[in-house]
């Protein structure tokens, strides 16, 4: 009995903000002679599992997984692992990598409405300088 699982399609980077969660596809197929069970396994850059499901996938079909990961805490590039782990074998029978990319969010400007009030008073003065003008030279 063997059973080949391989990846056939997964993000090669994912990136957002510290903490943030995101979400991907991970496609697996069954390149082997029988059905069997496979788990999707994601390892983060210390080797801990931050993913893992099992699903079985019959000959000569795949499986797509719905992935959802929680970015590190720090900003930075890491790599991370994808393993198809097959559960007849005991073997990792496919590995990929894929980059991690952990970065600030731009803070949104903050608006400072003393100085947008100010300008919208100075713009009705002129306003009406200009309407006064007009009428007394008329």
């Amino acid at each position: 009995m063997t059973i080949i699982f391989s990846i056939a399609g997964y993000p090669e980077s994912v990136s957002g903000a510290p903490g943030e969660t995101k979400s991907f596809q991970v496609t697996v197929s069954n390149d082997g002679d029988e059905n069997g069970d496979v788990i999707l396994r994601i390892k983060d850059h210390n080797g801990n599992i931050v993913f893992s499901e099992q699903q079985t996938i019959y000959v000569g079909t795949c499986y797509i997984f719905n992935v959802s990961i929680t970015l590190p805490s720090s900003t930075g590039t890491y790599t991370w692992t994808i393993e198809a782990y097959n559960v007849s074998t005991s073997n990792v029978d496919d590995t990929k990598t894929f980059t991690v990319e952990v970065t600030e969010e731009e803070a949104a400007p903050e608006i400072d409405w003393i100085q947008i009030f100010i300008q919208m008073l100075i713009l009705m003065f002129i306003i009406l300088l200009a309407s006064l003008l007009v009428s007394v030279l008329a």
